[in-house]
């Protein structure tokens, strides 16, 4: 639907009071920087350091406050959208219900969350965790025949299923993963 170009809007706006229809009322102050593409999602670990630019500025700007950066993440794009999609924005204020609102609202929802992983989770999944990938991993290629010249990911993340359908043979080539903010 284009929100993918959020992220390369500049905004340079004051501050900006949002009556969604869900009853949310939000302040969402907005900071005069552009945003950038990049890799959002992907991380390996590392905390505040593995952050995305963007990201990380809004976290020194809520002085280390997730909670805060997110909402101000959540402003800027819902600006940029007020902007650059002015009937889209509305319809997110009167029937976000509508596909392509309602699509938009759970774009810009886990791109919030997920701009923010790298201080919110570890990198490394637990033990139990772990098992289970690699259960998985070992479904696609249980070694009774030649290895899969594809595997798909659905809702994949940042990727965290790939090393373990390595481990099981599956070829790195073979990896292609989709994910609802991809």
């Amino acid at each position: 639907s284009g929100l993918g170009s959020l992220r390369s809007a500049s905004m340079c706006m004051p501050a900006l009071l949002l009556s969604l229809p869900f009853a949310l009322v939000l302040r969402l102050p907005v900071r005069t920087a552009p945003r950038r593409g990049g890799a959002w999602m992907q991380y390996a670990g590392g905390g505040a350091a593995a952050l995305d630019a963007d990201a990380a500025a809004l976290l020194e700007e809520a002085q280390g406050d997730v909670e805060k950066a997110r909402t101000s993440y959540v402003g800027y794009t819902l600006a940029y959208l007020q902007d650059s999609m002015p009937e889209l924005y509305e319809a997110l204020k009167t029937d976000p219900s509508r596909p392509d609102a309602h699509a938009a609202l759970v774009e810009v929802t886990w791109d919030a969350i997920a701009a923010f992983l790298p201080v919110t989770h570890e990198a490394a999944p637990s033990g139990e965790a772990q098992r289970r990938l690699g259960a998985i991993a070992r479904v696609a290629n249980d070694g009774s025949g030649p290895p899969p010249s594809r595997f798909l990911d659905v809702g994949c993340g940042t990727g965290l299923l790939l090393p373990f359908a390595v481990a099981s043979g599956v070829p790195a080539a073979a990896y292609r993963g989709v994910d609802l903010s991809s």
